[in-house]
């Protein structure tokens, strides 16, 4: 059976997530791509790759199965769209590439609504929740448990027993040691290393990365 999908959030993140799609549905996935929905343009507007086919009122009142990928980068702003949808209809599928690498896929656990790019790995016994974006060359070792709604931008690794809560933000390149505890809200800036574990609501940024101030 084809199921038909389609985005939430027309910019360049949403693209990227298009091409994806495309591609596993020229790989065998049993999708039909219908287009977009966004909130700030116009329903009927051509965009690349589709067309607007509403905002979050239009995707409410769909009167059919759809699955739906949200492409909105900021993990508090994607919280906050999820809890507005309230349609039935509407199911968040996990989308990966398929070189997307598992040590041992048995012992993984994952939620719905996950998205992860190209040359992600995920090694063994890992859990992960909801609507997670991995956005490409990320690394989760064993035993590591991720919560929901966090984004982790390229190049990041994460190393084995780390506890990471909800909504936080993994700059680019970032690391992880072993054994640490990241709490929620939490900012780390590209290129930092966590050595210890941070507070909730904070930004961190160096090697070995610090509590910043703004």
């Amino acid at each position: 059976m084809i199921r038909k999908i389609a985005i939430f959030g027309a910019g360049g993140f949403g693209r990227e997530i298009c091409c994806l799609i495309a591609e596993l549905i020229k790989d065998g996935a049993s999708w039909e791509f219908i287009g977009f929905f966004d909130d700030g343009l116009s329903k009927g507007t051509m965009v690349k790759y589709g067309e607007i086919l509403g905002g979050r009122l239009e995707l409410n009142e769909i009167p059919f199965e759809l699955d739906l990928v949200i492409a909105i980068g900021n993990g508090v702003s994607r919280k906050k769209l999820v809890e507005g949808i309230t349609n039935a209809n509407i199911g968040f599928p996990t989308v990966y590439p398929n070189d997307m690498r598992f040590l041992d896929i048995e012992s993984n656990t994952m939620g719905k609504g996950n998205i992860f790019f190209s040359k992600c790995s995920l090694s063994c016994d890992v859990e992960i929740g909801e609507f997670n974006i991995f956005n490409g060359s990320i690394s989760v070792g064993h035993d590591t448990k991720v919560g929901n709604f966090n984004t982790f931008m390229p190049a990041s690794r994460i190393s084995g027993d780390v506890n990471i809560g909800d909504c936080n933000l993994f700059g680019t390149s970032t690391i992880i040691i072993q054994g640490i505890n990241i709490g929620k809200y939490t900012n780390i800036s590209p290129g930092s290393v966590i050595l210890k574990n941070t507070s909730d609501s904070e930004t961190y940024i160096g090697n070995p990365a610090k509590k910043f101030k703004f």
